[in-house]
């Protein structure tokens, strides 16, 4: 789920976030719907997933790299060059 400033942004443009897990998409071409996990079926006209993510390894952590909390999970800070931040480390 987005963080809360990201969410009010989505209302504001009249995006309509459901936070019910999905467990099943059917469709035949023209019409789309959701299968969500309390049992309710929603026809769609688009879906966009928002994946959460997370660092697979400490190695930055254990680097001294600055994270940041992203719109969907931690993010490794860099530079506008992508360099991280603990210096002789790219």
């Amino acid at each position: 789920m987005p963080n809360k400033a990201t969410c009010a942004r989505l209302v504001q443009w009249g995006i309509e976030i459901e936070p019910a897990p999905l467990v099943g998409l059917t469709g035949d071409g023209d019409t789309l719907s959701e299968g969500l996990i309390d049992g309710r079926t929603v026809t769609i006209d688009n879906l966009c997933l928002a994946l959460c993510s997370r660092l697979h390894s400490p190695l930055a952590e254990r680097l001294g790299s600055a994270l940041d909390e992203g719109a969907f999970g931690p993010v490794i800070r860099t530079n506008a060059i992508k360099l991280i931040t603990v210096p002789d480390v790219g």
